[in-house]
């Protein structure tokens, strides 16, 4: 709580008009006096630091702002444990690259990942757009490319999937239904599928991956239904100035997948 001492005495104030019974039901604080005894001020001014203590460790609803858990990074690359298929094998991984536009109402974000090999041969090339806005940031497309970088298809979602928010409370959740167009380079957009995305913020945790270790990071819960898109649990720890530094996700079929940040250039 970023009050200053009195500002805390004035909140006991009115704390104590409207729950003095709830206050009631606490310890008494450590200093006693009687009726007619002298009151040290040492003494008066530790029961009310001990008061503002209390007010301090009163639970409250704290709210995190997907933007104060980000990065201005251009390139990331991330180590991949689990099953990331034949292709990539063991010992893979990931290299992200974003790209940042000014678009009306915010920031058009566009996050290349490419999968690499052991021996450092592309295995996996997608790219996603997100628009990153003051309230909110949310997935409007889904790249596809062959791996020697040449686009195959897009996805566009209606309406953008909901990634995370400026007003996520401890415990609170979040969610959106998306339906998913498909267009080919060479053909016509066809309905494809649609995503269910939910999304629980647990909080803030520390974590330790690769690239060092961080405090404070921005615990997320995400699960999502997709025939396409994936239907997976997963947790996320985002950290401010980092961004995603791990994230673990168990498919709905049983296999598993690990991403764990290991370098960041600016």
């Amino acid at each position: 709580m970023n009050t200053t001492f009195l500002q805390k005495i004035l909140l006991l104030a009115g704390f104590t008009l409207v729950s003095a019974t709830a206050l009631a039901a606490g310890p008494p604080v450590q200093n006693q006096f009687a009726g007619g005894q002298p009151a040290r001020a040492s003494e008066v001014n530790a029961n009310f630091q001990e008061l503002a203590d209390r007010i301090d460790a009163i639970p409250g609803a704290t709210v995190y702002d997907y933007r104060d858990f980000g990065s201005s990074h251009t390139t990331k690359i991330y180590n991949l444990k689990g099953d990331f298929g034949t292709a990539c094998g063991t010992g893979a991984t990931e290299e992200r690259t974003y790209t940042r536009t000014p678009v009306t109402g915010g920031t058009q974000i566009v996050v290349t990942r490419q999968r690499k090999d052991s021996a450092s041969a592309i295995c996996h090339w997608t790219s996603f757009t997100y628009l990153a806005t003051p309230t909110e940031i949310s997935l409007t497309r889904k790249n596809y490319y062959d791996t020697s970088g040449t686009l195959q298809s897009t996805d566009a979602m209606d309406p953008p999937v909901l990634v995370r928010t400026a007003s996520m409370a401890a415990g609170s959740t979040f969610g959106s239904g998306s339906e998913v167009t498909n267009k080919p380079v060479a053909g016509t957009p066809v309905l494809k599928d649609v995503i269910i995305n939910a999304g629980t913020t647990l909080g803030l945790d520390d974590v330790s991956v690769t690239a060092g270790s961080y405090t404070g990071c921005l615990k997320l819960h995400t699960s999502r239904q997709s025939n396409t898109s994936g239907n997976f649990s997963r947790v996320s720890w985002y950290c401010s100035g980092a961004g995603e530094v791990k994230r673990v996700q168990k498919e709905a079929l049983g296999e598993f997948r690990i991403w764990e940040l290991a370098t960041l250039t600016p």
